[in-house]
C-alpha cells in the first residue's frame, strides 16, 4: 500500500518538541522499554497515547518488543546512567543509585527470561553449545578435571620422587 508505506517514512509522530518517523520511537505499553527510557523522549507525546494511535504506531513500526537491537539500547542507556565506561573500563564514583540497580536488575531478569530470543542460535564456533549454563557445566568439569590431574600427579610422582631428590641433594 503506497500510503502505508509513505506514513512509515514520514516524521509525523510528536516526541519531545519534534516529529520522528514511527520507526524511531518505542512502546511505553512495553514496561521494560518504559522503566528504562522513564523521562526520555522515545515514546509519543500524551495526544498519541491512545490504544488506536499506538496501534497505528505498531503497524507502521513503532518498537513493540524488545528485540536483539533494543536490548542493547536498553543495556546502554542503564550504562550510561551508571556512568561506566566502555569495555568495562573503571566507572569512577561512589556506589550505584537504587534506580540504577533496579533498571540493571530489570534488564538482567528479561535477559534470563528471553535468553534464547535474544541470543540468536548458530552463532559461535562449532562444537560449543549456545546454551551459557551448558558452557559454564562443561568448563567446571574441564576444570574439576585437570585439577585432579594435577593434584594426583603432585601426590604420585612429586611427593614421592621429585621432593626426595631435591632433598637429597
Amino acid at each position: 500500500d503506497p500510503l502505508v508505506s509513505r506514513l512509515k517514512e514520514t516524521p509525523f509522530v510528536p516526541v519531545g518538541g519534534k516529529l520522528l518517523c514511527a520507526r524511531d520511537v518505542l512502546d511505553p505499553r512495553v514496561d521494560v522499554l518504559s522503566y528504562i527510557f522513564g523521562g526520555e523522549a522515545v515514546f509519543p507525546e500524551a495526544e498519541c497515547c491512545s490504544e488506536e494511535w499506538l496501534s497505528l504506531l505498531a503497524a507502521l513500526g513503532m518498537k513493540t518488543c524488545i528485540d536483539r537491537d533494543s536490548f542493547l539500547d536498553c543495556a546502554r542507556k542503564v550504562q550510561q546512567l551508571a556512568g561506566a565506561q566502555p569495555f568495562g573500563a573503571p566507572r569512577g564514583g561512589g556506589p550505584l543509585s537504587p534506580d540504577v540497580l533496579s533498571r540493571a536488575n530489570l534488564l538482567a531478569k528479561h535477559l534470563i527470561e528471553h535468553f534464547a530470543a535474544l541470543v540468536p542460535h548458530g552463532q559461535g564456533q562449532v562444537g560449543v553449545p549456545y546454551h551459557t549454563l551448558l558452557r559454564f557445566g562443561i568448563s567446571s568439569s574441564l576444570l574439576i578435571a585437570i585439577s585432579l590431574t594435577q593434584w594426583l600427579l603432585r601426590w604420585a610422582v612429586w611427593e614421592r620422587f621429585v621432593k626426595d631428590r631435591i632433598w637429597q641433594f
